[in-house]
């Protein structure tokens, strides 16, 4: 049977009281990490929410769109999209925030030990192990050992945890740091970080309308079998082939030109106006 406990650790103490005030102090860092990833989540959304209703208030093509305030549009989709991940246990790296330590005393090395759960996992056990916490204390038996762990204690790791995993030690208790704290939605400040510069956004949203002539050009049908290979084609394309090079540049000039500034965006995101819809809205 395979075992793999790559976020694995063992507490440095063994007196519990001890471990819950190593714990409250380390907590801060392992919520600032949900706060990141919620804020760069936040900020993408908002950020294509508002370019791609410029874009199409400038189109040719009419637009399906409503009137919304872009913040409120924002977050209630993302609390959506995140409770519903929580619930069917999907993961996805771009909203995920769960974070969480599973743990036991085991009674083979006389300690408490455990694994960090979720998307942070390997950022929370390297939090630990900076504070000395805990101790790296992982376990595999599908490739070679950790670099400097001996034979001896190899050993002694896959006694231990096979006797956790096996049921065979105390129950297991949990550390599990919930995000209710990020309701409130993020300042603009909080965003600025994870904003793109305009040129940045000017030619991802190039990127797509010249995509489409390409495959056009060619009379390629997009599908699921063929949309990668097709999409790193034409990046190639972009680079080497002088006229899509020419034709991307000229795209990424004319959509430059229609976007808001990030200081326009400031302004205007929490301002109502009309708005495409979001994906799964």
């Amino acid at each position: 049977m395979s075992t793999k406990i790559y976020s694995g650790f063992k507490f440095c103490s063994t007196d519990m009281r001890q471990i819950l005030a190593d714990m409250a102090g380390v907590t801060d860092k392992i919520k600032a990490l949900q706060n990141q990833r919620y804020h760069e989540a936040y900020a993408r959304l908002l950020v294509n929410l508002l370019d791609r209703s410029t874009l199409a208030r400038e189109a040719d093509k009419p637009v399906a769109m409503k009137e919304g305030y872009p913040t409120f549009k924002v977050d209630r989709w993302l609390h959506k999209r995140i409770r519903e991940a929580k619930a069917s246990m999907e993961r996805d790296p771009f909203y995920d925030l769960e974070a969480g330590m599973t743990c036991w005393y085991s009674e083979v090395v006389d300690a408490y030990i455990g694994f960090t759960r979720g998307e942070f996992a390997d950022k929370i056990l390297d939090i630990l192990m900076r504070a000395k916490v805990a101790v790296s204390y992982g376990y595999w038996n599908n490739t070679d050992p950790e670099e400097g762990v001996s034979d001896e204690e190899w050993a002694q790791r896959k006694k231990a945890w096979k006797t956790v995993l096996d049921k065979r030690s105390r129950a297991n208790f949990q550390f599990n740091f919930d995000f209710e704290h990020i309701w409130p939605d993020p300042t603009w400040a909080e965003l600025v970080p994870f904003i793109p510069s305009l040129e940045q956004r000017a030619e991802q949203h190039a990127g797509s309308t010249t995509f489409v002539a390409w495959c056009q050009a060619l009379n390629e049908e997009v599908d699921e079998s063929n949309a990668w290979r097709l999409l790193r084609e034409c990046k190639k394309a972009c680079k080497d082939d002088p006229t899509w090079q020419q034709y991307f540049a000229k795209e990424t000039e004319f959509v430059r030109k229609l976007l808001m500034s990030n200081e326009e965006l400031a302004l205007r995101c929490k301002e109502k106006q009309l708005l495409v819809s979001l994906e799964e809205d």
